[in-house]
């Protein structure tokens, strides 16, 4: 009998413990909107040409494109949560052994609004562009437009960092120019959409 009340008791605390970590009360959804998720238009399949302005080629395809909503504790010792929505597309250089990748991820925050980041990971350039989002141009630095390679581009954003490269985007084309600290560049030549589901 003993033993019975040493494992009733065990089990008590077991399923207690079980019910203090389920989180039970939604305190706040910080999720994109659809305005917000349109103004990255790549999707998986879509490729694009740079052109440096060194003369070189560099030939980007979007490797996939996801998105994920996450339930996130408030704090360790409560069981309220919230809803963190994330939402992200991976760029990367075709026919390069080396790591050159393009990361464009939107996300809520808990705190501050959502923001919009361009992450570029490339053995001769690092750069992180980010912004609040929506993109507006109430906000955020912009022209109206661009010539790039032959053409006119409308209503680009116009993203800085500390280290002075400069990065161009276009909601409708994605990322146009990007200028780096050293003189250099990289614009768009061509983009090839994928077929749209």
């Amino acid at each position: 009998m003993k033993h019975l009340k040493i494992v009733f008791i065990l089990v008590a605390v077991f399923f207690s413990l079980c019910y203090s970590c389920k989180k039970d009360h939604l305190v706040g959804e910080y999720l994109l909107t659809d305005e917000m998720k349109a103004q990255n238009p790549y999707q998986k399949g879509d490729s694009f040409i740079l052109i440096s302005n060194k003369g070189d080629t560099l030939s980007w395809f979007v490797k996939g494109r996801s998105n994920q909503i996450h339930e996130v504790l408030y704090s360790i010792n409560a069981n309220d949560y919230y809803l963190v929505e994330n939402d992200k597309a991976t760029i990367k250089l075709e026919n390069n052994t080396e790591y050159v990748t393009f990361q464009l991820e939107m996300g809520g925050q808990l705190l501050y609004p959502p923001m919009f980041t361009i992450n570029l990971h490339h053995s001769q350039y690092a750069a992180v562009f980010s912004s609040d989002l929506p993109l507006s141009k109430k906000y955020i630095p912009y022209i109206d437009s661009l010539y790039v390679r032959h053409r006119w581009i409308k209503d680009v954003f116009v993203h800085e960092t500390a280290l002075e490269n400069t990065m161009y985007y276009s909601t409708q084309y994605g990322i146009v120019k990007i200028e780096f600290s050293d003189g250099s560049f990289w614009e768009l030549e061509s983009i090839e959409w994928a077929e749209r589901e």
